[in-house]
């Protein structure tokens, strides 16, 4: 299923190899040194950080569940690292796919990340089937924060295992570019959060970045439209050095981001991928709203016969009562006790109705003459303390 899904024969976008296409198409292009490209970079403790070799390298985010495809390239330092991930769920019909990209200088702590979108969502009536933190489909379940607030509590989950995580700035950023993901909206907002923190004791400044969006998404099913609020954050990124040595980096961290490159038989691909899994989506949903008519109806047909049947006792009853078959001395036979006992309710003296009858589930039933009834559990209850009208308790009918 992995490539049959993407609806394209493995390699028929890549003539010529990977590689060397991606290459040919996107020349890398040069990335900035650092402010100290001769003396190196030294940390507050002490130690000296290798600068970035001046001399960008190709690299390769290679997508190995569509058939080996080269997804993006970007350039890098030629002594960084470079690691990138992309994986696929076809389960996750809102989000199936993920990417994950990380460019670490190995000699020291200076890195830079792109992280997988966070995508929630959010609605009353479904608060009735999901529980806060769900997973379900690609997004979770979460009712929608602040966008700072969204960000900083995405950076608490990304560095979980750092210490002494602190906050030192954040800011909204009004005019950081729209995601070309998201549909128009003024909701759309750029935000930035800073934090230091130690690797092994060794003092870091990171900076974590993303597209804040909410709005309004709706579902037009066969029971009528539906709205979701969706929310979030797209293409959340970091960029990390030791402490006090960020903005030197900077250039460098700006070339690799500029640098990055998608193929587009690769992005046509995933948008195949997105759309078979649209159709699969919608024909799960039609049958899940036919199976709950369905069911529905089925729920109707056990009521009429649960009803009918109820109704041909109380016919037998009639009949047991005319023919001689009622209790001694015009009193309730046990059929009678019976036939309650099976509709849940209780016959009660009644000084209106002569008799009335009211759940089994409440033991003191009260009336004040004029067709309005009480019941309850409480043996203190009496409705004249709170009520208008001259309540009486009704016992239970003679037998």
């Amino acid at each position: 299923m992995a490539c049959a899904l993407a609806l394209q024969a493995c390699g028929g976008a890549q003539s010529g190899g990977p590689a060397s296409a991606l290459a040919a198409e996107y020349p890398p292009r040069p990335a900035p040194v650092a402010a100290e490209p001769h003396t190196g970079l030294r940390d507050d403790t002490g130690t000296t950080a290798a600068p970035p070799d001046a001399r960008p390298t190709l690299r390769k985010v290679v997508d190995t569940r569509q058939c080996g495809m080269v997804a993006a390239a970007f350039a890098a330092p030629a002594s960084w690292t470079d690691h990138s991930e992309i994986e696929w769920n076809y389960a996750d019909m809102s989000r199936p796919m993920t990417m994950t990209v990380a460019v670490k200088n190995p000699q020291g702590v200076e890195g830079f990340w792109s992280f997988p979108s966070l995508d929630l969502f959010w609605s009353p009536q479904a608060a009735r089937i999901y529980r806060p933190g769900q997973h379900t489909g690609g997004l979770i379940f979460a009712q929608p924060m602040a966008p700072l607030a969204t960000l900083e509590q995405f950076v608490r989950e990304t560095r979980a295992n750092v210490q002494n995580l602190r906050f030192v700035a954040e800011r909204e950023l009004p005019d950081a570019p729209r995601s070309p993901e998201l549909p128009p909206s003024a909701n759309q907002r750029g935000v930035l959060v800073a934090v230091n923190y130690e690797i092994d004791h060794r003092p870091v400044e990171e900076e974590f970045h993303a597209t804040y969006y909410v709005f309004d998404a709706p579902y037009d099913g066969p029971h009528g439209r539906v709205w979701q609020r969706d929310w979030g954050l797209k293409a959340p990124g970091s960029i990390r050095a030791a402490s006090g040595r960020l903005d030197a980096l900077r250039p460098t961290f700006n070339a690799i981001s500029a640098s990055f490159q998608v193929n587009p038989a690769w992005l046509q691909r995933v948008q195949q991928v997105d759309r078979a899994l649209a159709q699969r989506f919608d024909a799960v949903i039609r049958k899940d709203f036919a199976d709950i008519d369905a069911a529905g109806e089925r729920g109707r047909q056990i009521v009429a016969q649960s009803n009918a049947f109820l109704a041909r006792i109380d016919q037998q009853i009639v009949a047991s009562r005319q023919t001689g078959g009622g209790g001694v001395g015009g009193g309730r036979s046990q059929n009678d006790l019976q036939d309650d006992y099976i509709r849940g309710v209780e016959t009660t003296d009644d000084p209106t109705l002569g008799t009335s009858q009211h759940s089994l589930m409440q033991t003191y039933h009260w009336t004040d003459g004029n067709g309005g009834y009480r019941d309850s559990n409480d043996a203190n209850y009496n409705p004249n303390h709170t009520e208008n009208g001259n309540w009486v308790q009704m016992p239970a009918a003679s037998h």
